[in-house]
């Protein structure tokens, strides 16, 4: 197709359906609408048209390469940048379906607009359900007020926003940001067709544009509703310079980012065995309607943490046996649920794993990297100080060793992820103790009053946010008679030397502690067989070290014996390994994973219904979950929430009896430690639950099964 240039901005040869020349052919109609659409307002001489699949011919989700305007192929998806030479005439709104109700949303933006005095045109992006919005601006639109689009569109676009299917990823690429224009054929059948103008109309409407003050007065309407709102989503500053998006470019470099000889990224550090996570994503198979893009970064994440450079995971893609994790980059989706072989692979693994490298160079310290934070060692050094100081009479209580389990958790959890402080709910607290949530919770409690925890932000259920927990420095004493004050900081403690020691040490006392075999034999029991592991064997030392009678010992030992988890040398007490018990260690604890699984599933369905029912805001109509069919929450008669009746709905829509294998298989493959919930450790995670959960929400498929 020939792109010829039309006559004082409207092309005299397109059909008029009212001067009585009937539209014949559809795609003609399109073909003349993009040939418009370019001539008019493309702001450079090229377009980005879309690369095709070799194996099946199919048009990929990828624009790769540009043609001339006088080259562009009717039948080929085309992409019109976004700016110039010159400030832009134009600009769009990408709405996409899979992120919210396009419909609602873009009716509101439209009607936001239009009170302003911007008028704008609305085009059916394809078969998808997505939508784009463009406006004009005669005058041309200066950075200044994009800038603030642009930032005013991030806040408004998160996962609960009022703009939630906004998509600002074209806005922020300066160079090559572009959209398919009206008439543009869709990768998956259909063209962008315009929807409430003929293209001539259209044209003009975006021709005569609004004013800057109008487009202004649109951008400060939408800051004010950002603002009435709450949203406080941030774009991160240098997102766009580096070309990096937002998600990855928000945290600072931590790590040292070194270049091949080929000029692939890769971290600055000698390569390591891939962790057990990697392993794990590395060989999993995945479904063809899977997203196996997200699958595919998180992999090439934890490869780029190992150390691995490009070439390494070039080889793995071209293995497909032992990677099918990496299929994203072998194949593509394609129409009905099938997948086909990718022409772009290379492209593609070139892009994601520059980004993964710079995603993991701004990660937090894992658990095995050497480099902590001075401050955090110090911190957690000076707490184990604290506690060999501590009177043992203080854990002998009722709740002591559920406050010490609590307390050696927390340290250990601020060392895995290198921070002060860290955001730690009562479920990953209670599975890392071996004890219930209300335990965990209480036992937190009782911490924060005594001085030795602080709480640094309260928890937000709505928000999923977890209550942030530090070790305190200072406290006030409360009036309760029970209070006992922790011990103060140590004067003079120093960073320690050997942190990776400390580390070990700390994984080891809240492996022990966690163990599900002190739910038979009894918490307290554990520190006496912590005591013995220790070394201390005769009976005057144990009671000294863990302040327990002799009595309490004797019956604690006992049942230690009886176990097979101690036996007895003369005078002394000898402790041998937790391998040793007789009783089965995992029923109690794999339940308990379980119905956190199915906790977290009930509570973001709760969630969601309170927000259905406390947005007021007009606005708030429009949001993430609007015009759903949404399955309300079970109530009792008296409409109160049957929290009880939910958990059942949510249990009949999963395999309970699959899902508990995997968390009996991933408790015996990590040998019932409690490490593995630890933060960045895989395993049975809120995805297994919550995918199902989204069908419940939708009232698809409530029989039980």
């Amino acid at each position: 197709m020939r792109i010829v240039a039309p006559r004082c901005g409207v092309d005299s040869r397109l059909p008029d359906t009212e001067a009585g020349n009937p539209v014949a052919d559809e795609a003609e109609l399109h073909r003349d609408a993009l040939q418009l659409f370019l001539t008019t307002f493309s702001p450079r001489t090229t377009v980005r048209v879309a690369d095709r699949c070799g194996a099946s011919g199919s048009w990929l989700n990828a624009y790769g390469s540009t043609v001339p305007l006088s080259a562009v192929d009717a039948e080929r998806p085309v992409a019109m940048h976004l700016r110039g030479r010159t400030e832009p005439r134009i600009w769009p709104f990408d709405f996409d379906a899979r992120s919210g109700p396009v419909g609602a949303q873009v009716a509101w933006l439209t009607s936001v607009a239009a009170e302003c005095g911007v008028r704008v045109v609305q085009v059916a992006s394809g078969p998808t359900g997505g939508r784009h919005l463009w406006m004009g601006c005669p005058d041309g639109l200066p950075n200044t007020l994009l800038e603030r689009l642009t930032n005013v569109g991030w806040a408004l676009s998160g996962p609960d926003g009022i703009l939630s299917a906004l998509d600002v990823a074209p806005w922020l690429n300066l160079r090559q940001g572009a959209m398919r224009p009206p008439g543009s054929p869709h990768r998956l059948g259909g063209f962008a067709e315009l929807l409430h103008h003929a293209p001539a109309e259209a044209v003009g409407i975006l021709e005569a544009g609004s004013s800057r003050s109008d487009i202004a007065e649109l951008v400060q309407a939408l800051e004010a509703v950002a603002r009435r709102s709450g949203a406080r989503r941030r774009l991160p500053r240098g997102a766009r310079a580096a070309g990096l998006p937002p998600s990855v470019a928000a945290a600072p470099s931590r790590r040292p980012v070194s270049v091949d000889e080929q000029g692939h990224l890769h971290l600055g550090r000698d390569r390591r065995d891939v962790s057990a996570a990697g392993r794990l994503l590395l060989a999993t198979s995945l479904r063809p309607s899977t997203d196996h893009s997200a699958h595919a970064f998180a992999t090439l994440l934890t490869l780029a943490l190992g150390g691995l450079r490009h070439r390494d995971v070039a080889m793995l893609v071209k293995d497909g046996e032992s990677s099918p994790g990496l299929e994203y980059f072998r194949s593509a989706r394609h129409v009905g649920n099938t997948r086909v072989p990718r022409a772009d692979g290379e492209k593609v693994l070139a892009r994601q794993w520059r980004l993964a490298v710079e995603r993991a160079s701004r990660l937090p310290p894992r658990t095995g990297d050497a480099q902590i934070p001075d401050d955090t060692a110090l911190v957690v050094h000076d707490l184990l100080l604290r506690l060999e100081k501590a009177d043992p009479h203080r854990w002998t209580r009722p709740s002591g060793p559920a406050d010490f389990a609590v307390l050696n958790a927390v340290a250990l959890v601020c060392l895995t992820v290198g921070k002060r402080e860290v955001a730690l709910d009562v479920r990953r607290l209670a599975l890392l103790t071996g004890r219930s949530h209300d335990t965990a919770a209480r036992a937190v409690r009782r911490l924060v009053a005594d001085g030795w925890l602080g709480v640094v932000a309260r928890a937000d259920a709505e928000r999923y946010r977890a209550r942030v927990l530090t070790i305190a420095q200072t406290h006030v004493c409360p009036t309760n008679r029970q209070h006992v004050c922790a011990v103060p900081p140590v004067a003079g403690s120093d960073t320690p030397e050997n942190t990776p020691h400390i580390r070990r040490t700390l994984r080891t006392t809240v492996d022990l502690l966690g163990a599900p075999i002190w739910e038979v034999l009894g918490h307290h029991a554990a520190r006496t067989y912590q005591a013995l592991r220790a070394g201390t064997s005769c009976m005057a030392a144990l009671v000294h070290v863990t302040g327990y009678t002799r009595r309490t010992l004797v019956k604690h030992l006992r049942r230690l014996k009886a176990e097979g988890l101690v036996r007895v040398r003369g005078m002394s007490w000898k402790a041998r390994s937790l391998a040793n018990a007789t009783r089965p260690r995992w029923p109690r604890a794999c339940g308990r994973e379980l119905r956190f699984l199915l906790d977290r599933a009930r509570l973001r369905w709760w969630n969601e219904e309170l927000s259905a029912i406390r947005n007021s805001l007009p606005e708030a109509k429009v949001g993430r979950h609007a015009n759903r069919a949404v399955r309300p929450f079970p109530r009792h008669e008296d409409r109160r929430p049957d929290h009880g009746a939910a958990i059942a709905v949510v249990a009949s829509h999963l395999d309970i009896v699959g899902l508990r294998r995997q968390i009996v298989a991933a408790a015996r493959a990590a040998g019932h430690s409690v490490l593995r919930h630890l933060p960045g450790v895989p395993g049975p995670r809120d995805a297994t639950v919550l995918a199902p959960v989204a069908a419940i929400r939708r009232g698809e498929g409530c029989g039980s099964r």
